[in-house]
């Protein structure tokens, strides 16, 4: 008989920690089967497991639900079977990228050559102008999700920059399912490139993420995340936020990468670590201030920045606890 409730707590989130789990709760053999296409495990009775397991906190947010996706910024990365049918283009690409970066062979995942970076570089990696580089985003709201009424688009303004804009509803849909509502959110596509193959940035010489935009005085969130398969640490993040002042003054913001806080799902851990800079393939904004009305964001790029005077390496606690050794 499968209990209604569970006190087990896992020591980590990891699909063998589960599966042990479920195997000795279950006392039986047990089938797992990996979905190739989008990395999503699946077992028998996973339904029940995750009600047991996993806490009503973070049930509907679990990513072993049955339901669950990967999201929309894994659109255009292409699958087993696509590359298989494209083989021909996808071997062009890669003797491209090796003629022109031979050391690209010595390693499986494409990330730039360390060139040596001065004190005062600044490297911008998403660059506004034009309707090419508004591809890159993809925006995700509330109401796209039938959580709620919030509306958003990414636009060119006059001056040819970008401007994320829309209006932000508060307005609950369903009480059943949330306690509240109202998000925009603006987030990268994934960098692939030959045999889907993903390519994450390594900003490991930089200390500063670098935004220059003019905003309309709300607050909005700013996110980075690593380059994970789609598991349970997928939606490990590390926010932080973007302060605009209003008017009609552009602004440069530099947040040092070590300010930025671990979270999952939106949630702050109680057990921090720093950001691994080697491996950023998410960056995301998003404005979820509680504040119902339009909001205007005009952005013109988005870089990283060297400062060698930078030596913080986590801004926040990192000491040995009893979930083990975090110092």
């Amino acid at each position: 008989m499968w209990p209604n409730k569970c006190c087990v707590e896992l020591p980590e989130r990891d699909h063998v920690c589960i599966l042990a789990l479920y195997t000795m709760l279950m006392a039986r053999p047990l089938t797992a089967v990996l979905h190739s296409g989008n990395n999503i495990l699946k077992t028998n009775g996973i339904q029940r497991l995750q009600t047991c397991v996993i806490s009503k906190r973070y049930k509907r947010q679990s990513v072993l639900h049955h339901k669950k996706k990967p999201p929309s910024y894994y659109v255009g990365i292409p699958t087993t079977d696509e590359v298989i049918e494209n083989f021909p283009q996808h071997l062009k690409m890669w003797g491209k990228k090796l003629r022109n970066n031979p050391l690209s062979l010595l390693s499986p995942i494409s990330q730039e050559i360390s060139q040596q970076v001065r004190h005062g570089d600044l490297r911008i990696v998403w660059k506004f102008k034009g309707e090419d580089s508004l591809n890159d985003w993809i925006l995700s709201t509330d109401k796209q999700e039938n959580l709620g009424f919030s509306e958003a688009e990414l636009v060119l303004t006059k001056n040819n920059h970008g401007h994320f804009r829309g209006t932000l509803a508060t307005t609950i849909q369903n009480r059943e399912l949330q306690e509240r509502a109202g998000y925009c959110s603006l987030i990268n596509k994934r960098r692939w490139e030959s045999f889907g193959r993903r390519a994450p940035f390594d900003w490991s010489d930089y200390t500063h993420l670098v935004i220059r935009c003019r905003g309309d005085g709300r607050v909005y969130g700013i996110g980075l995340g690593r380059d994970e398969q789609f598991n349970l640490n997928f939606y490990d993040m590390h926010n932080f936020f973007l302060y605009t002042r209003g008017g009609p003054y552009w602004q440069t913001i530099k947040i040092p990468f070590s300010k930025f806080f671990f979270t999952n799902s939106g949630i702050i851990n109680d057990v921090q670590r720093p950001l691994d800079l080697s491996r950023v393939a998410v960056c995301s904004i998003i404005i979820a201030d509680g504040t119902a009305g339009p909001f205007s964001l005009e952005l013109d790029y988005i870089g990283v920045y060297c400062d060698k005077e930078h030596k913080e390496v986590h801004a926040y606690e990192m000491y040995r606890t009893s979930m083990g050794d975090h110092s």
